[in-house]
């Protein structure tokens, strides 16, 4: 990892939940994702913005009582059903 460091806000996902943190970690995003995944074990970094966001954002979980297959992966940036 560099020497350089800026605050990011980092989404992450599980397979049935999401959440936020606040991270500093490498200016280069791909460095960055690695650290973060690494100090998170379990969760796939799926969004990095720059900056501290994480008191004024939310996330929503899958509800335990959907009919999906518990394994599948909901990309939360997914625009596919946009026309």
């Amino acid at each position: 990892m560099t020497n350089h460091t800026r605050p990011w806000t980092a989404i992450l996902c599980s397979k049935s939940d999401t959440k936020i943190i606040n991270q500093d970690a490498s200016l280069v995003p791909d460095e960055a994702k690695v650290f973060i995944e690494t100090k998170n074990p379990g969760w796939t970094l799926v969004g990095l913005v720059p900056g501290n966001h994480e008191a004024g954002s939310i996330t929503w979980s899958e509800s335990s009582g959907n009919s999906r297959d518990n394994n599948v992966y909901i990309d939360p940036f997914d625009m596919s059903h946009i026309g």
